[in-house]
């Protein structure tokens, strides 16, 4: 889940909380795991473990998004 920068840590910690909640429900587990989602341990739902992957997947993904050159003619 993203939000805006400068969002106040008291709606983060209760989106967080409802988001937890929900992933934590069996049958919104369920349903995800049947639409092929894959659910993150709790360890991975953090701001901190979000920010950790966008930048490790930008890393990544960079290369392949660059715009290539042409090539001369």
């Amino acid at each position: 889940m993203f939000g805006p920068k400068d969002l106040p840590q008291a709606i983060q910690s209760k989106l967080i909380d409802a988001l937890t909640k929900a992933l934590d429900d069996p049958a919104t587990r369920k349903r995800l795991i049947d639409l092929g989602g894959q659910i993150p341990d709790g360890a991975r739902r953090t701001p901190q473990a979000l920010q950790s992957l966008v930048e490790s997947e930008v890393v990544r993904w960079a290369p392949v998004l660059k715009p290539q050159e042409a090539p001369a003619k």
